[in-house]
């Protein structure tokens, strides 16, 4: 089901965004009894708080309560748009599309080489 794969996405995300940008780490259960409990169980207020306030995690709490499709174009466009940037800042991407701009333009040069060529030979 996409809507489980993108919300376990955006949850992630928003749990590293915390991390990286709030210092704070997610809670780790202490046996698998607390981690079948659900994730939180013994989270702090402020953690809590902060993830709350978080874009990525209200994404993936629209993306619990409802399927993908059933969204309102708006929080659809708003995720579309948050996965169009991770993708354009992960660098693998990144990498791909400027090796096939550069493949563009090395062959569009041999092109007009080639097509250069032709018009001399139909000169003569």
């Amino acid at each position: 089901n996409i809507s489980e794969v993108l919300r376990i996405f955006l949850r992630a995300r928003a749990q590293h965004e915390i991390k990286m940008f709030h210092n704070l780490s997610p809670p780790e259960p202490k046996d698998k009894k607390e981690a079948s409990m659900g994730p939180f169980v013994h989270a702090d207020a402020s953690y809590l708080a902060v993830l709350a306030d978080n874009p990525t995690w209200q994404m993936s709490e629209w993306v619990k309560d409802k399927p993908f499709l059933s969204l309102c174009p708006g929080q659809k466009t708003e995720i579309l748009a948050y996965l169009c940037n991770e993708l354009l800042n992960n660098k693998a991407v990144v990498n791909q599309i400027e090796n096939t701009v550069e493949n563009i333009q090395v062959v569009k040069r041999k092109k007009m080489i080639l097509d250069n060529k032709v018009k001399k030979l139909k000169i003569l």
